[in-house]
């Protein structure tokens, strides 16, 4: 009795720990793509300086972000960094009026896929929006 009693106990902490658990692990690989998408931005801007324009190329063809970290970089251009639960990608605009402009975003994937899109330079449909953070799951975490 006392044995189907620790059972019970343990199952109800199970179904408790678990889902606060893989919550916790996907902020994680949240915060991580976020990182990511922090250091095209600041690259990007480095790269406008030297070259008077964005580049899409986040490999050794552009921006030159090295694949580490989990993370594999692209070599081409246009180019995207990815891992097993992100692809990262920059996309550069250049209007017919107006300055220039880029937008990143991180595309969920595997285990992921519940957690939305996220965007920088961009509002939740993907539009341009000068330095916004947003992302397509509502639970005002980016």
């Amino acid at each position: 009795m006392e044995l189907l009693v620790v059972v019970v106990i343990m199952g109800i902490l199970t179904a408790i720990a678990l889902p606060a658990y893989q919550k916790s692990v996907m902020k994680g690989h949240r915060s991580e793509a976020e990182q990511l998408m922090l250091q095209v931005a600041s690259l990007e801007q480095q790269y406008f300086i030297d070259a008077r324009t964005y580049s899409q190329a986040l490999g050794s063809a552009g921006l030159n972000i090295p694949s580490a970290n989990g993370w594999t970089c692209a070599t081409t251009d246009p180019g995207n960094c990815s891992n097993t639960y992100y692809t990262v990608s920059a996309t550069v605009t250049t209007p017919t009026s107006g300055p220039a402009y880029f937008v990143i975003k991180a595309v969920p994937s595997g285990k992921q896929a519940s957690d939305g899109t996220l965007y920088f330079n961009a509002d939740k449909t993907g539009a341009y929006s000068l330095g916004a953070k947003t992302r397509t799951a509502d639970d005002n975490g980016w």
